[in-house]
């Protein structure tokens, strides 16, 4: 019993030490059937939150990565949805990013995840009177920085991500 609690201990602090010195992590969904599911959308609404009142309380504000992921998508030629417009669309596109995260005040490193999915409605095979909103593309970024403008700028980057992909997915090679 203490050997499996002594492990235990030792790979705790083994992973806490490989997080401080972590910069940043990826882990996607790019399978062809998530690329393919981009295809043919041309707009999205988009919808950023951030959870973690210390992001918030250092600075990390929602409305200014809300306005960078806006202008990328628009830079790209992809078309921002209102959620009007979204209602109307076939599929109701919406880009989600959550960014989570806190604040390891010993080492002055913030611990963060950013999640950025592509929902839209889907119908279920087994049932198809079913429609539900679902994630049909998602990547996610983890990592640790000792500065919020790396954060907002990793939003950037994987925002980039997804517009590589809904170009790919639509059959644009770049």
């Amino acid at each position: 019993m203490k050997m499996n609690i002594r492990i235990t201990v030792i790979a705790g602090l083994a992973l806490f030490f490989f997080l401080i010195n972590l910069n940043t992590v990826v882990l996607a969904n790019e399978r062809g059937d998530a690329l393919k599911s981009l295809k043919n959308i041309t707009g999205y609404q988009v919808t950023v939150k951030i959870a973690g009142s210390k992001l918030k309380k250092e600075g990390l504000s929602r409305e200014q990565i809300q306005k960078d992921i806006e202008d990328k998508i628009k830079a790209a030629g992809i078309t921002l949805l209102t959620p009007a417009e979204r209602s109307r669309e076939p599929g109701r596109p919406l880009l989600k990013v959550i960014i989570t995260g806190f604040q390891l005040r010993e080492v002055k490193k913030f611990v963060y995840n950013i999640d950025i999915k592509a929902y839209q409605d889907v119908i279920l095979k087994r049932d198809p009177e079913t429609i539900i909103s679902a994630p049909t593309w998602s990547k996610r970024l983890a990592g640790t920085t000792s500065s919020l403008e790396d954060i907002r700028e990793f939003a950037k980057t994987a925002v980039d991500m997804f517009i590589k992909s809904s170009r790919y997915g639509a059959g644009k090679k770049e």
